[in-house]
């Protein structure tokens, strides 16, 4: 990023500053005195020190060779308070440090809209410039960090300390030093975030030279093409240290000032509860659907998934699917701190959740993640926290956050989170989201699986259907009780004529226009992914942009929104119905779109979340054969074949070649395929880059146990020995593995095959495998008994264990 470039993103509120000593010369003290540098402000500490002692408690100023001490500031700091007394050194500090007046150059800085501001200084500058001026700022202790849009003081902050506190508030004396407080008070969390979230970095007057903490946590931030050094002219030395960093720009605080005033564009005023982009508001008004709307409203629901969310309310509108669980809902917020909605792909998640918060707004304060702002969700989180009282955070596809789980920890104890999911990904993501955020189990529940639509609530859907003529020529006795929302969605899609409508337009247009053929496949992915783009991303991404032709397109604008350059077809039950059309599109099509969308972000220097969540979406192996589906269950060779030419085409592309997540997808397609040799060498890949992340250690073992028990029927049937060494090697690694997964794994050694295989051993053989689903049998319990509380999914898995354990019981 050029400096010119980077100044743009002041004005706008996108830019953090981090203040060093440097900046602060010029300032005044409300002694008339010049702030103290490290030395000044030693030096007067010893003539205050001897100024309030007798001469023979004094400090010397001189060794025993009679040359010129020279003082340790830490040393002096702790004599000062110990024979002082804290009051006095308080005192003292708060005359060296508390600003009476500063230079126009460092008002200029300040009084911009900053993201944030950290500082490594003690005094008041900035809060004395802000006071003055229309931008309003909040001083951060150091044991109370609420980042965003504050001033946070990485040493401490002169306006905080009183002789109470002041080892707890300043680093200065051996005792507040010996805390280690950036590593334990949430201050590094909060600089990373707000590095990852900031546009433009500018450091003014800083050096990383007594600073090694933050220089170790900068260099792991990725961050040095959109930082900047303000520090003048520079020895060479000291440049060479501060390129590491970012681009030193040898300009003085004085030329910087000027640059952002002649910088054009409006500064705007955002005043700190104004900071909160990355949540909205839930409101808590309820508005009923207006005669005659009723039919486009629920076409554009149901055939876009475009919902109108101040209507959500209106049963004539959406479903209030189970309602009658609402007073549940309201006695778990009471009891638990985390709720979890739960299905799988397109039964409705998204909707629910946005007809429960809305719901739920007219008693508590609702406020709901847009996914469109991952960077700010650290910071956000704090402001509300520290801010709202009993907030109820909703935030949907929770897995999308994974980057983020560490934000859920220190929440206050009044904030509740009702997040959701697909079931089979929450198996992995739950344990990380717990392990990470410090969450109990007691503290995690489960609300209904949204799957099953209640008979209640399928005939509301009926009822709103029939009355507003929208069957089409549907057989009403085909949409039966017991099947899943998506099922109900896609018999009426199909019998509606809207598939057809879709596939027509598409085979009539598409035959001769790649291009709009790429449009549509990349829309379908993405909504199949449940994983939005904004349109000018989607173009971006497949090297296209929009011109007149396209909106004259038939085609594009059932899919395009040109006036307001949004996606609208969005659902994903009718995007998956599409993409498996054996007549529409090919699977190699499929493939190149996904290839190229990958490479285009894979080759992007922007780091924003969002992105990655899209990377790691065309990676998922998981993910790959809900796209391809079709081709998975009826063409299975072609599909093992293509997708690992996919695999192998990126495996060295910046985000797949050292990332464990890459290889355990890549071993979960050779698991699939039934290459098991392969798939423990790419397990091993993973092992490889996996350093000591909790969240890798226990995809590995999951893949590796998958594994194990995958190839069990293969194994027994060769060599029973080698099916009781597998065994043997998935219970070892039971004990990282969470217990829903644990179970989901082992209960697929309860296949008939299986079961009548168990019969043909030997008793030795018998015994050996009854030992290890023992362990694995114990290993549950003792969960158990630590109040882990089987689903029944997870009790129907148990009990498949036991049918085994029966099986292979020992004789006596």
């Amino acid at each position: 990023m050029k400096y010119k470039d980077a100044l743009s993103y002041i004005k706008s509120g996108d830019a953090l500053l981090f203040l060093g000593s440097g900046f602060s010369l010029g300032a005044t003290t409300v002694n008339a005195e010049k702030l103290p540098g490290v030395t000044s402000l030693t030096s007067r500490m010893v003539e205050s020190i001897n100024d309030n002692l007798e001469e023979s408690e004094r400090i010397k100023y001189t060794d025993k060779n009679g040359n010129p001490k020279i003082f340790n500031f830490s040393k002096i700091s702790n004599f000062y308070a110990n024979h002082l007394g804290k009051k006095e050194f308080v005192s003292f500090l708060k005359s060296q440090f508390s600003v009476h007046d500063f230079t126009k150059a460092q008002s200029d800085i300040v009084n911009n809209p900053w993201l944030s501001i950290f500082t490594t200084n003690y005094d008041d500058i900035v809060e004395k410039i802000s006071a003055r001026t229309p931008v309003s700022r909040n001083t951060n202790k150091i044991s109370e960090v609420d980042e965003s849009y504050s001033v946070i003081h990485v040493n401490g902050a002169i306006q905080s300390i009183n002789y109470n506190n002041v080892n707890d508030e300043l680093t200065l004396t051996n005792e507040s030093y010996l805390k280690n407080k950036f590593a334990t008070s949430g201050l590094g969390e909060a600089l990373t975030s707000l590095i990852k979230e900031a546009k433009v970095i500018f450091f003014v007057g800083f050096s990383f030279d007594s600073d090694l903490d933050i220089a170790r946590l900068y260099l792991t931030t990725n961050a040095k093409d959109k930082t900047f050094f303000i520090n003048g002219e520079l020895d060479i030395e000291d440049k060479e240290i501060l390129d590491q960093f970012g681009h030193v720009i040898e300009k003085y605080s004085n030329s910087f000032a000027e640059d952002i005033i002649n910088t054009p564009g409006a500064v705007i005023n955002r005043k700190a509860e104004d900071s909160i982009r990355a949540f909205k508001k839930v409101s808590k008004k309820f508005y009923a659907v207006k005669v005659g709307e009723a039919p486009n409203l629920l076409t554009n629901l149901i055939d876009h998934s475009d919902v109108e969310e101040k209507y959500i309310l209106d049963d004539e509108y959406v479903v209030q699917r189970n309602f009658e669980m609402i007073s549940d809902v309201k006695q778990y917020l009471e009891k638990y701190k985390v709720l979890i909605v739960h299905s799988r792909l397109g039964n409705g998640k998204t909707t629910y959740m946005k007809w429960l918060s809305r719901y739920l707004a007219s008693e508590y304060n609702v406020w709901f993640f847009d996914d469109n702002n991952f960077e700010k969700f650290s910071s956000d989180i704090r402001v509300i926290k520290n801010r709202q009282s009993n907030p109820i955070i909703f935030i949907d596809d929770i897995y999308k956050l994974q980057e983020n789980y560490s934000s859920f920890k220190n929440m206050s104890e009044d904030m509740r989170f009702i997040v959701s999911g697909r079931s089979s990904i929450l198996e992995h993501s739950v344990p990380i989201l717990q392990n990470q955020g410090h969450f109990d189990d007691s503290e995690i529940a489960y609300l209904p699986n949204l799957d099953i639509i209640s008979e209640k609530d399928l005939n509301t859907f009926k009822l709103n259907i029939e009355k507003n003529n929208l069957w089409g020529s549907i057989d009403k006795k085909k949409v039966l009780s017991g099947a899943s929302f998506s099922e109900i969605l896609t018999e009426y899609f199909k019998a509606s004529g809207i598939i057809k409508k879709y596939a027509d337009l598409i085979k009539s247009e598409t035959i001769n226009n790649t291009d709009y053929k790429q449009i549509v496949i990349c829309i379908l992915i993405l909504n199949s992914l449940s994983n939005q783009l904004k349109l000018n991303d989607l173009l971006h991404s497949l090297n296209l942009t929009i011109d007149e032709a396209m909106k004259k397109s038939d085609l594009l604008q059932e899919y395009i929104d040109f006036k307001n350059e949004d996606i609208s077809v969005k659902g994903t039950v009718l995007s998956k119905e599409l993409l498996h059309n054996n007549n529409l599109f090919t699977i190699d099509e499929i493939l190149f779109t996904i290839h190229k969308i990958f490479c285009y972000y894979d080759n992007t220097d922007d780091k924003m979340s969002r992105f990655l969540s899209i990377k790691k979406s065309l990676v998922s192996f998981s993910n790959l054969h809900l796209i391809l589906a079709k081709y998975a269950k009826h063409e299975k060779s072609k599909f093992n074949k293509r997708i690992s030419n996919y695999y192998y085409t990126i495996q060295n592309m910046n985000f797949c070649k050292r990332n464990p997540f890459f290889w355990i997808q890549f071993a979960n397609s050779c698991i699939f395929a039934r290459d098991f040799a392969v798939a423990l060498k790419y397990v091993q890949n993973a092992r490889n880059y996996a350093k000591d992340s909790l969240q890798n250690q226990y995809q590995i073992a999951s893949t590796e146990i998958n594994i194990y028990v995958t190839r069990a029927e293969d194994r027994i049937s060769a060599n029973p020995k080698f099916f009781i060494d597998d065994l043997i090697k998935a219970t070892i690694l039971a004990e990282q593995v969470e217990t829903s997964y644990i179970l989901s794994l082992f209960a697929k050694l309860a296949s008939k095959t299986l079961l009548d295989k168990y019969n043909e051993l030997s008793e030795n053989y018998k015994t050996d495998i009854y030992e290890q689903l023992l362990n694995v049998k114990l290993l549950i319990f003792k969960r158990e008994s630590e109040n882990y509380r089987l689903t029944k999914q997870e009790e129907k898995n148990a009990l498949k264990l036991i049918e085994i354990m029966d099986k292979v019981r020992p004789t006596i």
